[in-house]
Parts: structure tokens; sequence; C-alpha cells
């Protein structure tokens, strides 16, 4: 797990693929991609932020912790929407929030 320090900019990258291709490739959901960030304390910080397309199948989000950000770790989810179909994420990642 990463140790980033209070203070500092997380940046944030996902890959969505097409599992129904083999090898599954990237692609983009027609519906977008969201990104969910909880506190240590399990607080949704963001809920489903639309995150920005890099590339075909790449988004990435920045967050900007700041000095009175809670220290622990801070989990993240992802949920992707296909036509009708929502597919979430798990915890996807994590990293633990330092001193700075």
């Amino acid at each position: 797990m990463n140790a980033i320090r209070r203070g500092t900019e997380i940046y944030v990258e996902v890959e969505i693929r097409d599992t129904t291709t083999s090898p599954t490739s990237l692609m983009d959901p027609d519906g977008g991609v969201f990104f969910t960030l909880k506190d240590p304390l399990g607080v949704d910080v963001l809920t489903l932020a639309p995150m920005t397309k890099k590339s075909t199948g790449v988004y990435i989000y920045r967050y900007q912790t700041v000095g009175a950000s809670l220290l622990g770790v801070w989990s993240m989810e992802f949920k992707a929407v296909q036509g009708v179909a929502n597919h979430f994420s798990r915890i996807m990642g994590a990293f633990e929030l330092v001193a700075d």
C-alpha cells in the first residue's frame, strides 16, 4: 500500500475492459465511469464523481488532500455504466495518508 503525505494530490487511473472479447479490450462505457473515495472512518468523501477520459478505456481522477484530511487508510471504488447495466467494483484500491 502506498503511503501518501497529507496535502498531496492523489492521482487515480483505472482501465475499463470488455470481458466479452478475447483477449479483453479497452472500452468506453456509454454511461460513464465514476469514482467513490472513502476516508479512514468509512465516510464517503466523494460519491460517484465522474472520472475524466484519458484515452480509450482509461479514466482518471485527481483529488487534492488538505492539511485537515484524516490520517489512515483511504479506500477507492469504481462504477462503470454500460447500457442498462451498472458494473461496480468492490474496494479497488487503497492508500495510507500520513502526516506531512
